[in-house]
């Protein structure tokens, strides 16, 4: 997942060498986090207009966290 989520970033913004991004587990095992931090004025193209590309981002993990049986919650780090 953590690969298929640095695909993705780096795909869209301008400086991938700066792309983070990093996994935590909560209580609950069936839940992975991930916190992806990028460079400040790629923030816009990450989050995208109305927040659209962040949302299809976190779609396209849900499908394959579906298929690994496995709950993921996306963030991006300000």
């Amino acid at each position: 997942m953590e690969e298929f989520l640095s695909f993705i970033v780096t795909s869209i913004v301008d400086h991938p060498k700066k792309v983070k991004i990093t996994t935590d587990k909560s209580e609950d095992p069936s839940v992975t986090s991930y916190l992806i931090a990028v460079a400040p004025e790629d923030m816009g193209k990450i989050i995208g207009k109305n927040g659209k590309i962040i949302k299809a981002i976190r779609n396209l993990a849900q499908v394959l966290s579906y298929k690994q049986k496995q709950r993921v919650l996306i963030k991006i780090k300000e």
